[in-house]
């Protein structure tokens, strides 16, 4: 059952939030790629409000936390500076909005540079979460592009044997290829079922994927796709995360072209403007093998975000 009291919460995310959005996402650089335009706009039960001049964007459930109830990532104000005091108003505020009778209330994504701001805002009436599942993985751009060094061979090795078998065409991806899209991304649903590893954090996410492939332009997305024979087999869609970041918001591939995945990943950062060093390439969600396959990209650093479970303030 929806908890009526979370729906009263501002208003839900749409197209015409990225405006209100950017200048607060412009002064708070160490917000999380889950709090995104594209991320919020793509994910369902996401909403926003204007909390005490602060930017507040509100979800329900966390994955990997068996948490079904409400929560607000942390909220962002618009010169990007931030008193105790506060913070503590704004966030009270929206657990009294919020809060669940029987699931509570916590707060998501605060970076580890704020958590002693978090713990002195709030920390008398709250526990602190060790969120390790969402944690973003952040790369080089140059070691995606180039992987330089014994520690990426096998990376090598399979996207040399791609280049040296495999007759493809990189594109942008274009507004024009949804549809094309969306028959790639039911090859992909139909090759998990086949290996019976399909499941219902697939399905949501195919179901996600498919909704917003119509507005990949207005959203913001840009990315790439790789066509062999013409057909599409792998693409990638990612989103300005700041000046000098991108968050790659959505990689697919047919794994049964050795080396496809490791092409479509270096052809797409190589693609990007030269003013774009870092690539965060999102959470793993607590999920062994997403975890396995970011690391073994081996980040350049691990976004460390916390969260709260506020308990009597």
């Amino acid at each position: 059952m929806k908890n009526n009291k979370f729906y009263t919460f501002g208003q839900p995310v749409t197209l015409e939030s990225k405006t209100v959005f950017e200048p607060y996402f412009n002064t708070n650089p160490l917000r999380s790629s889950s709090q995104g335009f594209a991320s919020l706009y793509m994910w369902s039960d996401q909403r926003w409000d204007i909390v005490d001049g602060m930017l507040v964007h509100a979800g329900r459930g966390w994955f990997g936390q068996g948490y079904d109830g409400p929560f607000i990532y942390t909220p962002l104000s618009l010169d990007g500076t931030y008193d105790p005091g506060h913070l503590r108003r704004v966030i009270l505020a929206c657990d009294d909005a919020l809060r669940d009778p029987d699931m509570g209330f916590r707060v998501f994504g605060v970076p580890k540079e704020h958590v002693a701001l978090y713990d002195e805002a709030i920390g008398d009436c709250s526990g602190r979460l060790d969120n390790r599942e969402s944690w973003d993985y952040i790369y080089e751009r140059s070691d995606l592009e180039f992987l330089k060094g014994r520690k990426y061979s096998k990376k090598r090795n399979h996207l040399n044997y791609f280049y040296e078998n495999v007759d493809f065409v990189y594109e942008p991806v274009r507004q024009e290829d949804a549809q094309e899209l969306s028959l790639a991304l039911d090859d992909f649903s139909r090759r998990k079922a086949e290996k019976g590893v399909e499941d219902e954090l697939v399905r949501e996410e195919i179901d996600t994927i498919k909704k917003i492939l119509p507005e990949i332009e207005a959203i913001g997305f840009f990315g790439g796709l790789i066509r062999i024979d013409g057909e599409v087999k792998a693409f990638t869609l990612a989103y300005p995360h700041t000046q000098n970041s991108v968050e790659v918001t959505v990689e697919k591939a047919d794994d049964s072209v050795r080396g496809l995945y490791q092409a479509i990943n270096r052809e797409f950062v190589a693609s990007l403007p030269p003013e774009i060093l870092y690539i965060n390439r999102e959470e793993d969600m607590g999920i062994d093998g997403l975890r396995q396959a970011k690391m073994s990209y081996h980040p350049h650093t691990l976004q460390e975000l916390y969260g709260y479970v506020l308990e009597g303030c």
